[in-house]
C-alpha cells in the first residue's frame, strides 16, 4: 500500500514535468516564429599588397590608417602586406596569373601596372571620380595625369614626389669638402672621398628605381627627349648619355664594391648609417631620415639639392635668363590600384576604404 502511493506520486511528478516542458517548447516555437533570429554580419576581407617597404614611415602610416578604419567599420577586415620593390612585381604577376591577387595594390604607376590595366586585370576608376566630385577635387590634377591611360583613370595617387641629391654635410666637412654646386664639383668630391676610403655614392643596381640614372637623363639632355626612351627602335640620346655618365662615375670609384647586389633598402641603409656621402632619392626618403634621428640634427647633417648639372643649379639660356636645373617629378609608390575582381565583387567596401585612405 505504501509502495503503491510512492509510485503514484512519481508518475504524477513525471507527467507534470512533461506538461511544463511541452508548454515551454510550444511557447518558444510561437515566439521564434514572430521574432527573427539575429545573426552576426559576416566580415568583408580586404587585402592590400604594396611595394612600400615595411620599415618605412609610409608603411607604418598605412597600417595606422587601416586600423582606424577598422575601428569605425567593424564589419571590414583590412590586411596589409609588403614586399620590397625588387621582388614585388614578380610576386604581383604570379598572384594575378594564379588568380590569388590582392584586392588593392599600392605601388608606382609603372609600365607593369599599365599592362595589367590594359589586360582588364585592374579596375577603371574613371566613373568613381566622375560620380564623386568632392573626392575628385581632393586630388592634384597634375598628379592624376600619371594615373591615366587612353583618357581612363586607373589609379588614385596619394602623393607626389621629387627626386634630388641628398648630401651628408658632416661627412663632407670631415674631409675638407662642401656640398657640390656643379657636376665637376661632384666629381672632385667623389675622387677625394674614394681616396680617403669613403664610399661617395650609395647606389645599387638591384634598386628598381635607379634614381641616380633617372637624374642623369634629365640633367644632361633636353626634356622632350626624356618622354620616350625609344626613337626609331633606338635609345634616345638622353638615355645613352646617362649610361655613359654612370660609367664615368663608376670608374671614379663612386659606388660601393658590391653595388651590383645592393637593393633599395641596402642603399638607403648605407646612407642613413653615414657610410656614404651622397644618395639620389625621392622626397619621401626625407620622412625616413626624420624618423631615424632628432629633428634638430637633420639640418646640420643633411642637405637636399637638385642634381648638379654642368652649369650648377641653373643654366643660362640664349636670352641670358637663368633656368633652374630640371628635377624628376611624379607620383610616388603610394598610388592605389584596385583589382577588377575586387572592384566587381566587393565594390562598396573596397571603394569606401580607398576614399577613407586617400581623403
Amino acid at each position: 500500500m505504501f509502495k503503491s502511493k510512492i509510485t503514484k506520486h512519481i508518475y504524477i511528478l513525471i507527467i507534470s514535468l512533461l506538461v511544463v516542458l511541452l508548454i515551454f517548447i510550444i511557447g518558444y516555437a510561437l515566439t521564434s516564429s514572430k521574432v527573427p533570429i539575429l545573426t552576426k554580419k559576416a566580415k568583408t576581407d580586404i587585402s592590400v599588397f604594396t611595394s612600400v617597404s615595411d620599415y618605412t614611415t609610409k608603411y607604418k602610416l598605412l597600417n595606422e590608417v587601416s586600423d582606424e578604419y577598422m575601428i569605425d567599420h567593424p564589419d571590414i577586415s583590412v590586411t596589409c602586406s609588403s614586399l620590397s620593390a625588387e621582388n614585388f612585381y614578380t610576386r604581383l604577376l604570379t598572384d594575378f596569373s594564379s588568380g590569388y591577387q590582392a584586392d588593392i595594390i599600392i605601388t608606382y604607376p609603372t609600365r607593369t601596372m599599365e599592362a595589367l590595366f590594359n589586360n582588364g586585370l585592374l579596375a577603371d576608376l574613371t566613373a568613381e571620380f566622375q560620380n564623386d566630385p568632392s573626392w575628385y577635387d581632393l586630388f592634384d590634377k597634375s598628379a592624376l595625369q600619371f594615373c591615366a591611360l587612353n583618357e581612363k583613370i586607373f589609379a588614385a595617387p596619394m602623393e607626389t614626389e621629387f627626386v634630388g641629391l641628398y648630401a651628408n654635410k658632416k661627412l663632407l666637412a670631415k674631409n675638407g669638402l662642401s656640398v657640390p654646386k656643379t657636376y665637376d664639383d661632384l666629381k672632385n668630391c667623389i675622387t677625394a672621398l674614394h681616396r680617403s676610403g669613403i664610399t661617395p655614392f650609395s647606389f645599387g643596381l638591384k634598386d628598381e628605381n635607379l634614381f641616380l640614372y633617372q637624374a642623369l637623363t634629365v640633367v644632361f639632355e633636353k626634356n622632350f627627349e626624356i618622354e620616350q626612351a625609344l626613337s626609331d627602335e633606338r635609345f634616345t640620346l638622353a638615355y645613352v648619355s646617362a649610361l655613359k655618365t654612370l660609367k664615368e662615375l663608376y670608374d671614379l670609384g663612386a659606388f660601393p664594391e658590391n653595388c651590383s647586389a645592393m637593393t633599395r633598402s641596402d642603399v638607403q641603409k648605407l646612407f642613413m648609417e653615414n657610410d656614404a656621402a651622397f644618395i639620389v632619392e625621392s622626397s619621401s626618403f626625407a620622412g625616413d631620415i626624420e624618423n631615424s634621428m632628432k629633428l634638430s640634427d637633420i639640418a646640420d647633417t643633411y642637405s637636399v639639392i637638385p642634381f648638379p648639372s654642368p652649369h650648377g643649379y641653373y643654366s643660362v639660356s640664349e636670352n641670358s635668363e637663368k633656368n633652374f636645373s630640371p628635377i624628376i617629378y611624379g607620383v610616388g609608390d603610394m598610388t592605389v590600384f584596385v583589382s577588377s575582381e575586387a572592384y566587381n565583387n566587393k565594390h562598396d567596401a573596397v571603394m569606401d576604404y580607398i576614399k577613407y585612405l586617400t581623403s
